[in-house]
């Protein structure tokens, strides 16, 4: 299994795009993340069948799971995983 990637970001002022204010609305960019309406993350150990994490995701409106191993975050399924399941067969 792969290596869980994690990233730190800083600042998005090295990113490339647009920087005008009316692109993008750029003030709500820079509100800190505690100020948005989180929804509570849905988490499914790793040994669980794929097609729990898809119920799951369904009933819950959410697009992607967090994958745990032994109660450590390990990785995340999304909408985009179940399509490309789905696409190669």
């Amino acid at each position: 299994m792969e290596d869980v990637y994690f990233e730190s970001v800083d600042s998005y002022e090295d990113e490339p795009g647009p920087k005008d204010q009316r692109t993008l609305g750029a003030a709500a960019l820079e509100r800190p993340l505690r100020s948005l309406p989180l929804r509570k993350a849905l988490c499914l150990e790793e040994s669980r069948p794929t097609i729990d994490a898809i119920l799951l995701m369904r009933k819950h409106k959410m697009g992607s799971v967090l994958i745990t191993r032994d109660g450590v975050l390990s990785g995340i399924f999304t909408e985009r995983d179940v399509l490309n399941q789905l696409a190669l067969g």
